[in-house]
């Protein structure tokens, strides 16, 4: 038997049920963890997630135990999420055993409006979701949050700056712009650790919600943290693993909102950054395409970011729900 298949055995022995045949591995874009489908002698399905860590350091967060604590408590608050049916930590690895959903990736639906819709008005059910003790803005643990040592503002402003030092030995022609960024977005701290904050996916893209009909649920939960909701929002404009173009005006609509535009162009530039040099690592995706056409434009973007007023939309971001 596999290491994946002893981790499997023993999921199901703990959620106290019986696999009617063997698991069937499920594809898809991850590239850290893997996932099998089993179907059960009662007639149901789940899935069953490995945990990976291919790389030589050490995860910053036990991801295994911070999915397992979150996914449950929003499970039961309702948000559209799997849930956790058993954990298992042994010699073999770590996994969860997960309920099933229904659906096919968003990014293979990118062409229907309704699909669209469904994954934003997903996306706001699960921001509109309470989960105590999350209510300061850092990273999820288990049980619990790990505040970001300068808040929401301090933790975009200290990642602009650490991808744009990264990136400054690569491409010595865009030094002076890439001091410039990190200048401009630690002029915004005061207003960004202003900004509403909530539980966050903070991998919002096309392929971690699967969409049926008119519902969805949102997948992948590892790096999940608590900050502005609109960083998920756009987000799911910038994460391509192919080139689907921008979603449709169906999605805004569907989660109830735009996001304003000084907090769409900060997290623009921080994500852009961030994948230029995460293409010097990773198999190709469309996103890498994107932050090359950005950087290629970064005075221009810079210019417009500094002109964005960093207030005008914000009570829009309030709504009847909290915000």
């Amino acid at each position: 038997m596999t290491t994946d298949g002893v981790l499997i055995g023993r999921l199901l022995d703990q959620a106290g049920l019986e696999a009617d045949g063997a698991a069937t591995p499920m594809g898809g874009p991850g590239e850290l963890n893997r996932h099998w489908l089993v179907r059960t002698r009662g007639g149901d399905r789940v899935v069953a997630r490995v945990f990976g860590w291919p790389f030589d350091d050490v995860e910053p967060v036990d991801r295994f135990a911070k999915e397992a604590w979150l996914l449950g408590r929003l499970a039961d608050a309702g948000a559209p999420v799997p849930r956790p049916l058993a954990r298992v930590r042994a010699e073999e690895g770590a996994a969860l055993l997960l309920t099933w959903a229904p659906g096919r990736p968003l990014g293979d639906l990118s062409d229907r409006d309704d699909a669209w819709q469904a994954a934003g008005r997903a996306l706001r059910a699960v921001h509109d979701t309470r989960v105590a003790p999350l209510w300061t803005p850092g990273v999820v643990v288990d049980g619990g949050v790990r505040p970001f040592a300068g808040g929401w503002g301090g933790h975009i402003a200290a990642q602009v700056e650490l991808q744009a030092e990264r990136l400054a030995p690569h491409r010595p022609e865009l030094a002076v712009q890439l001091r410039r960024a990190v200048a401009v977005v630690r002029g915004l701290t005061p207003w960004l650790d202003r900004r509403p904050v909530t539980v966050l996916h903070a991998d919002a893209h096309p392929w971690n919600v699967l969409v049926d009909g008119t519902t969805a649920t949102w997948l992948d939960w590892e790096f999940a943290a608590v900050g502005d909701p609109h960083y998920d929002v756009v987000r799911m404009f910038l994460g391509r693993m192919k080139a689907i173009g921008a979603p449709p005006a169906a999605f805004l609509d569907g989660y109830g909102g735009s996001p304003p535009e000084a907090a769409r162009r900060v997290y623009e530039l921080h994500y852009h950054l961030w994948m230029a040099n995460d293409a010097r690592h990773f198999a190709h995706r469309a996103t890498y395409d994107d932050a090359a056409a950005y950087l290629r434009d970064l005075s221009a973007r810079l210019d417009a970011l500094e002109a964005a007023p960093p207030t005008g939309s914000t009570a829009a971001a309030r709504d009847s729900k909290g915000w």
